[in-house]
């Protein structure tokens, strides 16, 4: 009887360590849901701004012209002094209506981290850091985002789409086509 329990025990605790581990792994980044309430929307104009600079390619109709709009999914959200960091994925196009559809052609999808800061009591986006291409993102994003951000990055299928909140701005219904150029 004796032996059985001295043999179960270190059985039962490598398991229980295995177990923890594992949990420890597959467990989502933390989410920091109403520092992200706040700054949804300030990371959301920021990115739509900063997008802007690029260069287009859409000529719309002079009745009309183009706009950004960005999507981002938040991965992780953590503070590092008075700092708040965000990893995301996001998805920005530039828009322009044609008839009752929408167009676009510019856009970037990528992994970002959003450096944020209170500056007089509000928020501030102080950088966004984009992966640097290559290697599937890999180097970089190793150095940006944690390891459950990273792992999260990696099992997201892809970047949510802007093309709902374009279609609202432009005043389409929610079926309106849309379609890259």
């Amino acid at each position: 009887m004796r032996r059985r329990i001295m043999v179960g025990a270190p059985i039962g605790a490598a398991l229980v360590a295995v177990a923890g581990t594992a949990a420890w792994w597959f467990w989502p980044p933390h989410v920091d849901h109403s520092l992200m309430a706040e700054a949804s929307p300030i990371i959301d104009r920021h990115l739509e701004n900063r997008s802007a600079g690029l260069p287009g390619e859409i000529s719309p109709p002079a009745e009309s012209s183009a706009r950004w709009f960005c999507a981002e999914r938040t991965i992780e959200t953590h503070r590092r002094g008075t700092e708040m960091l965000v990893s995301l994925i996001t998805d920005c196009r530039e828009y322009a209506l044609h008839g009752t559809e929408l167009h676009y052609d510019s856009a970037s999808q990528e992994p970002l981290l959003v450096t944020l800061d209170r500056a007089s009591g509000r928020l501030v986006v102080r950088r966004v850091t984009a992966a640097l291409e290559g290697a599937m993102f890999d180097p970089s994003l190793k150095r940006m985002f944690s390891r459950r951000a990273y792992r999260t990055y990696r099992l997201d299928d892809e970047p949510p789409s802007p093309d709902a909140e374009a279609r609202r701005a432009f005043g389409l219904p929610s079926d309106a086509p849309v379609h890259s150029v």
